[in-house]
């Protein structure tokens, strides 16, 4: 049995060791601003990169303080002669805590909804890329205070892999 598991283990070490990583900050614009990640594996189970995306947006005024968290699975897949351009798709969860102030009042509300995203990548070369695209997180309206059941946004970053 050890002969068997030691060629394995070796195998696979050496294609861990092999692939590259894949990491790329973003930053989300709409009514709500903030900041997101992606970190990951490229050329793994038949995609050009496969990674975990966490992101998180707020929206803060005077009568409102929110906060909405997203967590999401990711595949990227290159097209092109040259593989240069292409496209990634997520999918996951996302969590709202927002409060809104009435007179002196606080009211709280929190949500576990859906999160999804798409984005454009373009390599500019086989270590750096750009990308845009979109994300949309889905709550029930009686539990937010977002003015409807939805959160929609855009998304602008750049793709590094090493």
């Amino acid at each position: 049995m050890k002969k068997l598991l030691l060629p394995l283990i070796a195998s696979f070490s050496f294609t861990a060791y092999a692939q590259t990583f894949h990491v790329s900050p973003e930053v989300k614009i709409g009514a709500y601003n903030g900041a997101g990640i992606q970190l990951g594996v490229a050329d793994t189970l038949g995609m050009d990169a496969v990674f975990f995306s966490y992101a998180r947006k707020t929206y803060d005024t005077s009568r409102y303080d929110e906060t909405i968290d997203s967590y999401r699975i990711g595949l990227q897949h290159m097209f092109g002669d040259r593989e240069n351009y292409g496209l990634q798709a997520e999918i996951g969860v996302a969590n709202y805590n927002g409060d809104k102030k009435s007179g002196s009042e606080w009211a709280h509300r929190s949500a576990t909804g859906l999160s999804i995203s798409a984005s454009y990548v373009y390599m500019l070369n086989p270590a750096f890329g750009l990308k845009t695209g979109f994300d949309y997180d889905v709550f029930g309206a009686e539990n937010t205070f977002i003015s409807l059941d939805n959160n929609f946004t855009l998304n602008f970053g750049v793709v590094a892999r090493f």
